[in-house]
């Protein structure tokens, strides 16, 4: 994943990292779309997962930093329950954090390949 990082971050300096992150963005919306519509019930089971305790928000968003700007989260769940991809758009620091801390959840298992995707928006 750092390496994609740094591709972006490459990309974004010959200006054409707007380009491959809607194309990237749009993949991964329509593939959650359809693991949607194939398991409907699936993402009332992986959300709580997801979250967990939710405890590492503090950590990836003290009460005293500015708030951040909402991103989408997309877990790529292999059929045996682990995640096999994960990433966000726009990728942040808050994003990267928060991908730090879920990486290692453990999922329902999936009927087949299912991408979950969480949009996070942030409030006062």
């Amino acid at each position: 994943m750092h390496y994609q990082i740094g591709i972006l971050a490459l990309l974004w300096l010959v200006g054409v990292e707007c380009i491959a992150g809607t194309i990237q963005s749009s993949d991964f919306t329509d593939r959650s779309k359809a693991s949607a519509a194939r398991e409907p019930n699936y993402e009332a089971q992986a959300g709580p997962v997801f979250w967990g305790d939710a405890a590492f928000m503090r950590k990836c968003v003290p009460s005293a930093a500015p708030l951040p700007k909402p991103f989408t989260m997309y877990v790529v769940i292999s059929p045996s329950g682990k995640p096999t991809y994960q990433t966000a758009e726009p990728m942040t620091d808050v994003a990267q954090c928060v991908l730090t801390y879920t990486s290692s959840r453990t999922y329902p298992q999936p009927k087949q390949e299912y991408v979950f995707s969480i949009e996070l928006r942030f409030a006062p």
